[in-house]
């Protein structure tokens, strides 16, 4: 009987139970109080029901508190560490409003969401924000330094520099390689060359080539003496003595001509290049036996490294030298020293153009390629390759050409590029072609749309005024011509 009345009571029971506890959660919903938090690494405020002002603190995944963020920068800062360009766009968006936040942000556990602050701080470059920034050049993650270093140049600034020149005495190569890059992006970075120079000597060899490649840019006093003592030391390490001659060569520096010999004959086919690519710099008494030697020398490479140093020359007497060299290795057996020769004739003559033009039936698609983007800004250039791409049978070289025409957009060459639209294997990259000139991305694969379109933004030229008084219907009282 006592077992029967309780089971008949208990649903009663139950349903007092939980109107009770809902009424108990609500009454302490209403007098402002909050549960406890749950031990997560994330927390994420739920409004209360008075819609009244919240006191939980968000934390990001990285374990950044976000008590202070306004409501859509807090959104985003959670949303970093799993939707990262989309959160980026939110932050940016928001303005230097979410400066504090992504500030916050670089000290996050969490790789996306220090990514996420740098890519905010490079769209909204935040000066007060730069010592922060620049203490992530010494990450341990390479794509952490890279993105300061990005949102360091964006930041610009004196402090910057002294930073960046900081680092580049840090025990870790891959810091000491950033430090370089940065310096390299930056204006009025001379200050660095001598450290830089100093660098040339380092153990690491990537660090060496940053150097040289910021010592080449940044400007500064040299010590050329000491650049050239790096040249001509047969002891040197051949990555130092590379990038000496590198440096040498980009700022003007002469090497004597008996260590640029001792270099071209090195059995270090790079340094030889190298050498090859610093004549140059040669005294000019001596460059043109110099260049005969490189030009002798059984490796292709180092032949190559001559016509590309000369063949885009900028100083007159130089580039007249380029030309000189291109002629005669325009034939080379090799098809990379070949292709690199027929680039160095775009400045020649007529007779260079027959060669070039000669180049579009070369056995190797390389020099075909060389040959179709050197006639592009050559005079009838146009029509030889439009004539070639009817015969060209290397799908990957009909691309390039289809390329090449449609960068110097005529009525010819798009009607030609327009008619590749049949062919599969070139038909995707013609329609990107158009449409690049088109300036649309409603792109259609139907050649009569696009000839369509062609006649009317390149209309065909009017005929002559002899011809067309010649075509000139007689008047009606006139006889009709014999």
């Amino acid at each position: 009987m006592t077992r029967a009345r309780h089971a008949a009571v208990r649903p009663s029971h139950l349903r007092l139970a939980l109107v009770a506890l809902v009424a108990g959660a609500a009454g302490l919903a209403a007098c402002g109080e909050k549960p406890k938090p749950k031990p997560a690494p994330v927390e994420t405020a739920t409004a209360p029901t008075n819609a009244g002002p919240t006191t939980s603190v968000r934390v990001t995944a990285g374990g950044v508190e976000l008590a202070d963020a306004p409501e859509p920068v807090a959104k985003a800062a959670l949303g970093l560490a799993t939707q990262r360009p989309a959160a980026v766009k939110a932050l940016v968006a928001a303005g230097a409003e979410a400066a504090p936040t992504a500030k916050a942000l670089l000290q996050s556990k969490n790789l996306e969401e220090v990514r996420g602050a740098l890519e905010y701080f490079t769209a909204v470059p935040t000066p007060d924000a730069a010592p922060a920034i620049a203490a992530l050049l010494k990450h341990d993650a390479a794509t952490v330094r890279d993105g300061a270093r990005v949102a360091l140049v964006a930041t610009g600034g004196d402090a910057l520099t002294a930073s960046a020149v900081d680092l580049l005495d840090a025990k870790d190569p891959g810091v000491r390689v950033d430090a370089a890059r940065t310096l390299a992006s930056l204006d009025g970075a001379g200050v660095a060359a001598p450290k830089l120079q100093a660098m040339l000597s380092d153990a690491d060899e990537s660090v060496v080539a940053e150097a040289a490649v910021a010592l080449s840019r940044v400007g500064g006093t040299l010590d050329e003496a000491a650049l050239v003592a790096l040249v001509t030391a047969e002891d040197t390490a051949a990555p130092t003595r590379r990038a000496a001659l590198q440096v040498a060569r980009r700022r003007g520096v002469a090497v004597p001509a008996d260590a640029l010999e001792k270099v071209l004959a090195s059995e270090d086919e790079a340094l030889a290049a190298e050498g090859a690519r610093a004549l140059k710099v040669a005294p000019e008494g001596e460059r043109e036996k110099l260049v005969e030697k490189a030009l002798a020398d059984a490796r292709p490479v180092v032949r190559r490294a001559v016509v590309e140093a000369f063949g885009h020359a900028t100083v007159p007497e130089l580039a007249t030298a380029g030309l000189v060299v291109a002629r005669k290795l325009a034939a080379d057996p090799d098809a990379t020293v070949r292709a690199a020769s027929i680039y160095g004739l775009a400045r020649g003559a007529e007779e260079d153009l027959a060669k070039v033009k000669g180049a579009l039936g070369d056995e190797s698609p390389l020099v075909r390629r060389a040959a179709a983007a050197t006639l592009a800004s050559m005079p009838g250039g146009q029509a030889a390759i439009i004539e070639a791409l009817g015969k060209e049978q290397d799908a990957a070289t009909e691309r390039f050409m289809v390329g090449v025409l449609a960068a110097v957009p005529t009525r010819e060459s798009l009607l030609a590029v327009a008619n590749e639209l049949s062919d599969k294997a070139v038909a995707n990259d013609a329609l990107l072609a158009l449409g690049r000139v088109a300036q649309t991305v409603e792109y259609e694969l139907d050649a009569e749309k696009w000839r369509g379109w062609i006649d009317q933004h390149y209309p065909p030229p009017a005929p002559p005024e002899d011809e067309k008084k010649d075509d000139a219907p007689a008047p009606k009282d006139a006889p009709a011509p014999k």
